[in-house]
């Protein structure tokens, strides 16, 4: 998992780290949950900082735990731009969500965890999901919220192989350059766990529009049915009465179609939203 977002670095940052109507909508759960609970949050699997760092401009206390070094760097070069006051809310610690918690976060507790943007996902295995959960309870607060954010494939989507190449952001860069990027996403089955791929396609053009360099980047994720996503968060200690599962950040309710050929554009945008109080 390290290395894949250490290599990606810039490039996951220039396509998916800047606000769209999407994250517009995750940000804006985030910040009225960290307002109700305290205002004091930490994010599982900061990246680069898309989440945290307008946190901390708002005022509130939030930590950033990311295992990339790379990601790490790219969301300090953002907290640069924060004023003092701003920049003393947010710390963000380079270490696994799913390890031994670091001695930074001893005696802690958050009104608020977050894993967005199906950072949970991001691990190979489903015991490492298990155990950022189990530290996730860990450091909530008694009367705290957790929130996960995974995307969502329907019954029939493992057989249903994406391949369908799709044009991304577009980003002008400096001295007249401009950066394209494309991605499709391959899905397979391993025992009862779906494993994704994302291949994100980067050209560079120039200002005559030949493409002066092709990059590619493999991103592996997991996918969790609800069900799978139900059971890890009982173990880890959730009572079922406090686990409520939404399809979006609006609190509208789970209730998503079998995947189809005819609505894999949804599942692209398709999301379960699990919001846990201990």
């Amino acid at each position: 998992m390290t290395a894949q977002y250490d290599q990606l670095g810039e490039f996951y940052d220039l396509a998916y780290g800047s606000a769209t109507p999407a994250h517009e909508q995750d940000f804006a759960l985030y910040r009225r949950l960290a307002n109700e609970t305290g205002r004091t949050v930490l994010e599982m699997g900061s990246g680069t900082g898309r989440i945290c760092v307008p946190l901390a401009a708002e005022g509130i206390a939030v930590t950033g735990l990311e295992l990339s070094s790379a990601m790490v760097r790219i969301a300090e070069n953002k907290a640069a731009a924060l004023s003092s006051d701003q920049r003393a809310c947010l710390r963000i610690i380079n270490a696994d969500m799913s390890g031994k918690l670091p001695a930074e976060l001893s005696g802690e507790s958050f009104g608020l965890v977050i894993f967005p943007y199906s950072a949970l996902l991001e691990l190979e295995t489903t015991d490492q999901v298990s155990r950022a959960v189990d530290n996730a309870r860990r450091l909530l607060a008694g009367s705290g919220v957790l929130v996960i954010d995974n995307f969502h494939y329907g019954p029939g989507a493992a057989e249903r192989p994406d391949g369908i190449l799709r044009r991304g952001k577009c980003v002008n860069q400096p001295g007249g350059n401009v950066l394209q990027f494309y991605e499709t996403d391959f899905r397979s089955q391993r025992g009862n766990i779906i494993e994704t791929e994302r291949w994100l396609f980067a050209d560079i053009i120039n200002d005559n529009g030949l493409v002066i360099e092709h990059r590619l980047f493999i991103i592996k994720r997991m996918y969790l049915a609800p069900e799978q996503m139900r059971t890890i968060l009982v173990q880890a200690g959730f009572s079922e009465q406090n686990i409520t599962l939404w399809g979006s950040f609006d609190g509208t309710p789970f209730n998503a179609p079998a995947f189809t050929d005819e609505n894999s554009k949804l599942y692209r945008k398709a999301r379960q939203v699990w919001v846990c109080r201990k």
